[in-house]
């Protein structure tokens, strides 16, 4: 069978053959792995989901999945048609947020990923206020790192990505759009014995133990070339992490040093033990704002989330700032 094209004459024929439920189907098989779970999820008898992946496949004239001991794997063409089924989902998704828009006043759903480095406060505040306005729009969050959020971006999974921005080359197709610049602060428990060491230097924080983003996010990358610029080694012993209840709960408890958001180490110093390294650094900063599709026509319900992105960021970069880096 050859690969499928969804630009042949054939579609024609195709469009007629095929259903929105199709296009469902592929998306929850490739998202549960088995025909029995996506049958499960589309409610529907095993047989019957057998039998409309089989017409799927008639149609095409192509095979899209491979069986494995395991469940189903995507052959090249498959890869292909799941690329075009969540087009046409999201597409319908759209167009019925639209009518409903018009129809109804506004509705509808909006998928965010969100990048944990740069959202402790930006990403709550909006949610707040923009739910107070918009009260029947549902709303997907998706946390992650920029290897995991970006590809979904890039498919459409996700309406938009919300945290610390990456360098732009590395993000062909996407629109990136910086909202204000936010430093962090490197931090530990105020009984680790790094903060009564004296002289310290930035060569000796590699001896610790480190909590550290995963390989692959903004923080990641920035915290790499600090390391690097000042000659220093890359810390042995460490944890990588991007949930921010766990990582505080280490450093407060722990032997771990690690960074926070500014604002975050404010709100949390006071309950949770927290301590500022007595180093004289410069901050390490990076813009926090917004990324989309560049090509993309966002629905108006992201249009609408957007606005009140920007207002709730006007707002963050506004507020005083203790430019402090030593402790008190």
């Amino acid at each position: 069978m050859s690969n499928f094209n969804p630009n042949q004459q054939t579609n024609l024929n195709i469009i007629k053959s095929l259903k929105l439920s199709h296009f469902q189907l592929i998306k929850e098989i490739v998202q549960h792995g088995t025909l029995s779970k996506a049958a499960i999820a589309m409610a529907q008898t095993q047989s019957s989901t057998t039998k409309n992946l089989q017409h799927i496949e008639s149609c095409l004239g192509v095979t899209l999945f491979q069986r494995k001991n395991r469940g189903l794997k995507l052959t090249q063409a498959g890869e292909e048609f799941l690329r075009y089924s969540r087009k046409i989902l999201l597409e319908f998704n759209n167009t019925s947020q639209r009518i409903s828009s018009l129809t109804t006043g506004t509705s509808g759903h909006i998928s965010i990923g969100a990048l944990i480095t740069g959202t402790p406060e930006l990403l709550p505040e909006t949610l707040l206020a923009f739910q107070k306005e918009y009260p029947d729009v549902t709303v997907s969050i998706r946390e992650g790192t920029n290897d995991t959020l970006y590809p979904e971006l890039r498919t459409s999974e996700l309406d938009l990505i919300v945290g610390r921005l990456t360098t732009p080359q590395f993000l062909p197709g996407i629109k990136q759009i910086s909202l204000y610049d936010e430093p962090f602060q490197m931090v530990a428990s105020a009984s680790h014995p790094i903060t009564r060491k004296q002289n310290l230097t930035i060569r000796d924080l590699s001896n610790y133990n480190w909590i550290l983003p995963p390989q692959g996010s903004a923080l990641r990358k920035e915290l790499d070339h600090f390391f690097y610029s000042n000659d220093m080694e890359l810390p042995k012993r460490y944890y990588e992490s991007i949930s921010l209840i766990i990582n505080i709960k280490l450093l407060s408890e722990g032997s771990f040093i690690g960074t926070l958001p500014r604002k975050v180490y404010a709100a949390y110093s006071p309950y949770y033990n927290l301590a500022l390294l007595p180093l004289n650094i410069k901050d390490i900063s990076g813009p926090v704002g917004y990324s989309t599709q560049r090509e993309d026509n966002p629905t108006v319900v992201t249009q609408l989330f957007i606005k009140y992105l920007r207002k709730v960021a006007g707002e963050l970069s506004k507020e005083p700032r203790d430019k402090s880096m030593f402790l008190g």
